[in-house]
């Protein structure tokens, strides 16, 4: 077989992809690392790794996100903190490899079902168009907006559930089988409870496109409606799941901090616009990955249009609700209040920045022989990885050896003047506790140190997560004039002192335990 053929070729740019993906994590500044990559929400996963599997405590003790990111985050992340011996570093930057790998597969999955002939084809051509996504980090100063497809905690998990269950959904209207019907019921029982984003984004489209096909298309409505009582079945047992699950008290889940707030939607769309305003005007490859956006969306309708005669119409209106529900779902439910909350309709932008060359080719076809395009394609890639390697490696490759700076104050807390618990705001105590070389264990509070319990275990406020012991806290870092002026207040100013330290402020104080059950603060 010759090495010339278009599957080569994809699987060729599909390894330029990943190594321009990888060159992201080695150009990153301690800043960005600190902010995105490694901040507190990001590092949920390992936090769960490191209580649950090596100091062998109970779920049941954590406060999960609203969105706990079971399945499929959680095997993934929990397989690779094991295989690499417990590094977080290596961990989260194979996690983000590996879900870009899923995604490109199941991507690959859903363009061949509407055109097999040519699905490499357009898959290599994608892959040009997602080096965007990367280049807005390598070039263009915008390492957020790349981490939102990297990361392990915002979402992405549900949109490779998504993919997973619209190419299960595509293949079993050729093929059904009890193995497909069984995933597909899988996919639903396990991604909804992980993430309800499941609901907008699978769910509802694959309900409103049975639908479809129950009253459009006479030859497709047995499938149809087979398809509707298995998406709602499932969908009411996972949501009983989930309810059964936090009511009797085997888990604990934190409820969205804002959902259907309909008063809110006009200030959403609001905040929509001028996000689209933003990134438009900023004249940087994020701007070309939202223009090419708004064309992919254009030649979309296009293409429904002249598709809707066409057998395979209904897969196409299938993956085009998908879009529009997780593009408008945000606005709509009044959730979409902030410019993080981009990370609610991400995955929409990527689907169809990814098929734009589809949408092009089956709307206004081709003059050129397209199988050229592929090697075009990844000589471009190649000049994009080369140059970029050259970026790279005139600066200091920090990821892995990141030590953040408020690990190594604690660390130096601990040598120095021998402590070993303290207390922090929440973006502080989660970073200073996994990366201190020292053990040492720092746990997140308000300004009042009333326990700020989100997304971590209740039992470290009472309990050492690795000594088993009652934990003595004995100094706090300072984020804030309140915490400082609570802390005076509280133990007399006369038996509290502060150290200034690269940057941070640390404050010592008379030691207190919290007593267990509760957050009544003990004096020791």
């Amino acid at each position: 077989m010759s090495l010339l053929t278009p599957k080569y070729a994809f699987w060729i740019s599909l390894v330029l992809i990943l190594g321009l993906f990888s060159l992201v994590y080695l150009d990153l500044t301690e800043q960005e690392i600190a902010a995105t990559y490694l901040n507190t929400d990001t590092l949920y996963q390992p936090s769960l790794y490191v209580d649950l599997i090596e100091h062998g405590n109970e779920l049941s003790a954590w406060h999960l996100n609203p969105s706990p990111n079971f399945f499929p985050d959680m095997p993934i992340y929990f397989v690779l903190m094991l295989l690499t011996g417990g590094s977080i570093l290596w961990s989260t930057f194979l996690f983000s490899l590996i879900q870009l790998v899923l995604i490109e597969l199941l991507l690959w999955k859903i363009i061949s079902f509407f055109d097999p002939r040519r699905s490499f084809l357009f898959m290599t051509l994608g892959n040009l168009l997602l080096s965007l996504f990367a280049l807005t980090s390598l070039w263009g100063n915008d390492s957020l907006f790349s981490f939102y497809l990297l990361s392990n905690s915002y979402h992405i998990g549900s949109f490779v559930f998504t993919l997973l269950g619209i190419s299960l959904i595509l293949s079993l209207s050729k093929s059904p089988s009890i193995v497909k019907w069984s995933l597909l019921i899988l996919v639903i029982l396990l991604g909804y409870p992980s993430d309800r984003l499941l609901l907008v984004s699978l769910i509802v489209p694959g309900v409103l496109t049975s639908l479809y096909l129950i009253l459009r298309k006479p030859a497709l409505r047995k499938f149809g409606t087979q398809l509707s009582i298995v998406l709602i079945v499932s969908y009411g047992i996972g949501w009983l799941l989930l309810e059964w699950l936090t009511n009797s008290g085997l888990l604990f889940i934190e409820e969205p901090h804002s959902f259907l707030n309909f008063e809110n939607i006009i200030p959403s769309f609001k905040e929509l616009l001028r996000q689209y305003a933003g990134y438009l005007t900023a004249l940087s490859f994020t701007s070309v990955i939202f223009v090419l956006s708004f064309i992919a969306y254009f030649f979309y309708l296009i293409y429904l249009f002249k598709k809707r005669n066409t057998p395979q119409f209904w897969g196409t209106l299938l993956l085009f609700t998908m879009i529009n529900a997780v593009l408008f779902a945000p606005v709509l439910a009044g959730n979409y209040t902030g410019p993080d909350t981009i990370r609610y309709n991400y995955h929409a932008y990527l689907t169809l920045v990814f098929m734009l060359p589809y949408l092009i080719v089956h709307t206004i076809g081709a003059s050129v022989k397209l199988h050229r395009l592929s090697w075009t394609s990844n000589g471009l890639l190649l000049v994009l990885m080369l140059t970029s390697v050259i970026k790279v490696l005139e600066q200091p490759m920090i990821y892995f050896n990141y030590y953040p700076q408020v690990a190594k104050n604690v660390d130096y807390l601990h040598e120095n003047y021998q402590v070993n618990c303290g207390t922090g705001g929440y973006w502080e105590a989660k970073v200073a506790t996994i990366f201190s070389k020292h053990g040492v264990l720092v746990v997140p509070t308000f300004d009042a140190l009333l326990p700020y319990d989100h997304a971590t275990s209740t039992h470290l406020f009472s309990k050492h997560p690795s000594e088993g012991s009652e934990p003595l806290f004995e100094f706090s870092i300072i984020d804030n004039d309140q915490r400082k002026s609570f802390i005076r207040s509280f133990f007399g100013e006369h038996q509290t002192d502060t150290l200034i330290l690269n940057g941070y402020e640390f404050m010592f104080h008379p030691t207190y335990t919290y007593e267990e059950g509760s957050y009544v603060i003990l004096h020791k």
